[in-house]
Parts: structure tokens; sequence; C-alpha cells
């Protein structure tokens, strides 16, 4: 479904987050432009020679994560909780990576994707985090002790040494709050992509706390938060009551991890080696009486090393996946769908240049 109705910030530009306070504002305000019966609703190969089968991808030269990933000598696939190490040679499983939990357990690893570079393991996916009977997002007591399966998600990055397949050895671990995404890697730089949606935490009095969009790495107890490095903003548009957040990690280095944080939402993402797309849809009332209105998707462009918001536009319609965005020769080209208030549908190609300044459409 589409996003409610969501204040909308009019500077075209990014805007700090200078506090937590801030959040909580923006969080309680979010309906306040609708008025009307519904206010309440809430790869192709990589580069170089090879003779082994590799994952499709977008752009050649980053990967994308898969469930089944191979170097030529070792085939690492996801299997539910299970994650087998195989030997092309014998074609055996050498090594494997197992998620066990005893009764007592609260937190429940789900991997989804892995990579595979040089003699690296990186695993990825949701941790579901049962909190012991109160749901964590709503204010009233009553409510939160109603539910039935009381938890929240959020997205874990292992990173395992594979010099000895037989006995893959956690290297870094990193927990980063929100929910997976997607994610690619290029030059042994992984890009994680995370949805946030539980900003505001309540204790069993009803109290309220921001819960900080932030990465910690388990084995050190480092933890970095991009409200603390001043990395979180609020995007152009209309934002969502969730938190995008960007983990950049260097796999050569022992460097922290980077986060930058934006206000809003996702649907999708394109990345090339100097971009990063990041289509967000919402919903724009334009009968106050009935509810009805459009989806719109805002475009925004940033500069990948930097994550700088370069450009943003927006167009009517939703987009279907990653593929419906992509940059050639200078272009961004946007393949979008719109359903009318009537039931009728319509695709549409758009055309911008890098400042997504509209070049050409075709609509029917």
């Amino acid at each position: 479904g589409c996003s409610s109705w969501y204040q909308r910030n009019e500077s075209g530009s990014l805007v700090l987050i200078t506090s937590r306070s801030m959040i909580k504002d923006l969080i309680s305000s979010r309906y306040s432009g609708y008025t009307g019966p519904f206010a309440e609703a809430s790869k192709d190969s990589l580069s170089g020679n090879t003779n082994y089968s590799q994952t499709n991808t977008q752009i050649q030269g980053i990967d994308e994560g898969d469930i089944v990933k191979t170097n030529g000598r070792l085939i690492i696939h996801v299997a539910g909780q299970v994650i087998r190490v195989i030997d092309t040679d014998t074609s055996k499983a050498v090594g494997k990576i197992e998620y066990v939990y005893d009764e007592k357990a609260t937190k429940f690893y789900y991997p989804s994707e892995v990579y595979l570079t040089n003699d690296k393991l990186i695993v990825m996916g949701s941790i579901s985090s049962y909190n012991g009977g109160i749901y964590p997002m709503v204010k009233d007591a009553d409510t939160r002790m109603s539910m039935f399966w009381i938890g929240y998600q959020d997205t874990f990055v292992s990173v395992y040494d594979l010099t000895d397949p037989t006995k893959p050895v956690l290297d870094k671990n990193y927990e980063l709050t929100g929910g997976f995404h997607s994610s690619r890697l290029t030059d042994n730089e992984l890009l994680v992509i995370a949805n946030q949606y539980n900003l505001i935490m309540y204790d069993d009095n009803g109290g309220e706390k921001v819960n900080d969009p932030a990465v910690t790495e388990t084995t050190s107890g480092t933890t970095v938060s991009s409200l603390d490095t001043k990395s979180a903003y609020v995007l152009p548009g209309k934002q969502g009551d969730s938190f995008v957040n960007i983990l950049k990690l260097d796999l050569d280095s022992s460097a922290d991890p980077k986060i930058t944080s934006f206000l809003g939402n996702i649907q999708t993402i394109y990345v090339d080696f100097d971009n990063l797309l990041l289509a967000q849809y919402r919903y724009e009332v334009t009968n106050q009486t009935t509810g009805e209105g459009k989806t719109l998707t805002d475009l925004l462009r940033f500069d990948l090393e930097s994550l700088e918001l370069k450009a943003d536009a927006s167009i009517e319609g939703y987009l279907l996946n990653q593929f419906s965005l992509d940059i050639f020769d200078g272009n961004i080209r946007v393949a979008s769908t719109k359903w009318s208030n009537d039931g009728k549908v319509s695709n549409a190609i758009h055309v911008f240049n890098l400042a997504l300044e509209p070049q050409s459409s075709i609509v029917n």
C-alpha cells in the first residue's frame, strides 16, 4: 500500500536532524496535512574473466547479494538457518554456519544474502527481537499488551574469515537498526540499506525514547549513531515515519562503520560507481472529502562516495522494482505505472539529466 499523508519539507535540500526531540516533533506532526475521513489510517557478471557462473547483476562490476555464491573453489549456499560451504572439487560440504537457539532466546537471525570475496564471506539478513511482552512502538499500555507477537526487526552483517573453509571464523558482526532492504558490493566496500520503522519506543509506563538510527559492531561493542555523527537528515519532499539507514563498510580496513540516515521511506534503489538513486513513494490527497488522491514517486540522486544529495524530482505513479531505474549516457531513465481512481492503468517512461531535470517522456 501507499504511505499515508506526510508533511512536506519545502526547502528542496537536506535538513540536518539536530536533536532526538526533533524526531518526536516530526513524527507527531506527520498527519497534520490531511483532515479527511481517513486521516487516522495509518546480474551481469563481475569484471574479469571467469569460468564459473556469478550472480546476475544490474551493473557490471557492482555485485549484489544472493543465496548462492561461488569463487570457483567454494560454493556458499543459504538454506534457512544454515549456510553451507561446499568444495567444488568434491561437491561436499566442508563447513557450515548454523543459527541455533535455546528456549530462552529473544533474538533470532535470519540470513537472506551472502557475498564471497577473496577469503571473506559476508552474511546479511534480518534480526527478529522479542522483547518479553511489551510492544515497543505503541504508547497505550492496553494496546501493547494485547499484541499477539511482540517484537521488531533489525539488520545484521557478519564478516567471516574463510582462510580455512572447514572452520569459518567470525571477524566482525554488525547490527544495524531497521529491517534489511538491499545491499551492493564494489571494490571491497559494502553498502547496506535498511528501513527503520521503530523510531519511538515506549517503556512499561508509556515513557518515550528515540530509538537511534545506529550500527553496533558487536565483537568490540563499538556503536555509531547517525544522530551523534550529525549525518541524519530530513529528505526534501514528504518524509515518512521511518528512517532509511545507509551503512558503508570498508572490508579492507579496521575503520569504524559509517552510517547516514534520512527520514523518509524507500521503495527501490539503483547503484552505479558514482551514484545512488533512491525512489520513495507517497500518496497525495487531491480530494479532502473522499480521501482520493494519487501516488507519487520521489526520485533522489546521491553522490555514492559522500552520500550528498545532488538532485531530486517527483513523478506520478510507482516503480515496479530496481530495473525500473537506470543511468545511461548521463541520462536517468525511469519506468513507472499509474493507477487512476477509476481503475485504469497507464505506464510511462521518463528521461532526466543528472540534475533530474526532465528531458523527455512517453506516456500511454
